[in-house]
């Protein structure tokens, strides 16, 4: 008795194209697994205390934006739904010459790769984008300064 027999059958009990249909499931399977929960397995879900410093930031909100001043005010704070950590709590708000808003705002931050600080898991450098989610409103700038670190 050989391995394959004349009905395709895999040690007369298995057939080898059915096997090969589970073996194809089973990969693809495997391979969204690994797609979808890749960023949980980089790096901690959520900031351990030992890893996490505060940076205060001033972000930019542009011209168009200045209306934000009457619901922005120091204070206000990011809260972590989960650990009750404070995320971002903003220091003040300032009016620019140029017609825009500058909130300062003092952000939790883990280091990342090529020293730079993340917060979110997004770079905190000059430029950058951050969203700051408060009770009150949302604040979206960008990061003009990063004054000081503070432990």
């Amino acid at each position: 008795m050989g391995i394959i027999d004349e009905k395709g059958r895999l040690f007369g009990r298995l057939n080898v194209i059915d096997l090969l249909a589970v073996a194809i499931v089973c990969v693809l399977t495997a391979a969204v697994y690994v797609k979808l929960t890749s960023a949980y397995r980089l790096a901690p879900q959520y900031l351990l205390p030992r890893e996490a410093f505060s940076v205060d930031v001033e972000l930019r909100l542009p011209p168009d934006q200045a209306w934000m001043a009457d619901y922005v005010a120091a204070g206000m704070r990011h809260v972590d739904a989960h650990s009750g950590r404070i995320l971002a709590e903003i220091l003040g708000v300032e009016p620019t010459p140029g017609g825009s808003l500058a909130v300062r705002v003092r952000l939790l931050v883990v280091e990342g790769q090529l020293d730079r600080v993340l917060f979110n898991g997004t770079p905190v450098v000059p430029g950058q984008r951050l969203r700051i989610e408060t009770e009150r409103c949302v604040v979206e700038g960008c990061v003009s300064s990063i004054p000081e670190r503070v432990p």
